[in-house]
């Protein structure tokens, strides 16, 4: 099987999580119709003990997970549809932060790549060819005809510091050395270099995360602590 990677999806802003549910529950069907259609075939034979072709249920759920054929074709002229789309994991990375409400410091989560999501999966043309079939904006990030997954150092950094089913990037806290910035404990600490500004009212560190050659804004929940 083709190696997964994690794939960023673009969606509307505000509809990530919305979208998570949808796309997850369409790979879902669409398994389960494939599976379902794969005993069918195999033991629906007709009285010249030949297997029938399958349904149109069973052939467009195929379709959903295989992708079109005549677009996705090996250059040595394996045939594509021989491995069907898996999709690992589907999610809307979040960070925790602190926002200040009448009076009180209190705990939040907000969107960690507003308007994006992430898709872990073994084929981004497939995967694209999946999220045709759901309702609502979604696509699978290129850059030029290429799909392109979330750079080596982001997705790294994602998976030390949160963890499956729990996708959400805890506070970091650091202080003001002169000019100077210095994370003392969290998710950013050895990471000031990707800082590229800080809105201290507010406890955000404002980054970047790369996808090929794009640059996907982002804001994660850093306090700054009294000298």
């Amino acid at each position: 099987m083709s190696q997964l990677d994690w794939y960023p999806v673009q969606v509307m802003s505000g509809q990530e999580r919305k979208m998570v549910r949808l796309i997850t529950a369409a790979y879902a069907e669409a398994s389960e119709l494939a599976e379902d259609d794969g005993v069918n075939s195999a033991n629906d034979v007709d009285g010249c003990g030949e297997t029938a072709g399958p349904d149109n249920a069973g052939d467009t759920a195929g379709a959903l997970l295989a992708g079109n054929s005549s677009e996705m074709s090996e250059p040595d002229g394996a045939d594509s549809r021989s491995e069907l789309l898996k999709l690992d994991e589907c999610f809307a990375p979040r960070y925790r932060t602190q926002k200040k409400m009448r009076g009180e410091w209190r705990d939040v989560e907000r969107a960690l790549m507003p308007g994006y999501l992430i898709a872990v999966a073994n084929d981004p043309a497939k995967l694209a060819q999946c999220l045709r079939r759901v309702g609502g904006f979604c696509r699978v990030v290129k850059a030029g005809q290429t799909y392109v997954p979330l750079s080596a150092y982001e997705r790294t950094w994602l998976e030390a510091n949160t963890r499956r089913g729990d996708r959400v990037v805890p506070m970091s806290f650091g202080r003001k050395v002169g000019d100077a910035l210095e994370v003392t404990q969290g998710p950013l600490k050895g990471y000031e270099g990707r800082i590229t500004k800080v809105r201290r009212s507010d406890s955000l560190a404002f980054l970047e995360f790369h996808v090929g050659p794009m640059k996907i804004k982002t804001t994660v929940g850093l306090g700054i602590l009294p000298e």
